[in-house]
């Protein structure tokens, strides 16, 4: 398994380029980030009692996504400024 795993990373990340990657990447975490966001916003609604306790688990998910976040714009608006 590991193999074809590492056969197929391999083959996927020599036959895109690093815009295409760059770009199907960023989509990926933007939309993750967007469904954490949505659910810690949810969250002390359906859990009820345990609400602060779930909304920082959901914080300290959500700090390295927006800092990638981040990155990523800092990145896009780097190569339109150039």
């Amino acid at each position: 398994m590991t193999t074809t795993v590492t056969s197929f990373t391999t083959g996927v990340l020599s036959s895109t380029s690093y815009d295409d990657l760059s770009t199907s990447i960023g989509l990926v975490l933007i939309v993750v980030l967007g469904v954490l966001l949505a659910m810690r916003d949810f969250a002390p609604i359906i859990r009820g009692s345990g609400g602060p306790r779930v909304t920082r688990a959901f914080d300290m998910a959500l700090a390295p996504l927006l800092v990638v976040f981040g990155t990523i714009v800092l990145a896009r608006l780097a190569e339109l400024l150039k």
